[in-house]
């Protein structure tokens, strides 16, 4: 589960930064 919610920060991460 740890690792799901890390893999789901990056993308969420990612996806923030591309919109910026």
């Amino acid at each position: 589960m740890a690792i799901h919610r890390k893999m789901t920060a990056v993308a969420l991460r990612r996806m923030t930064m591309r919109t910026t």
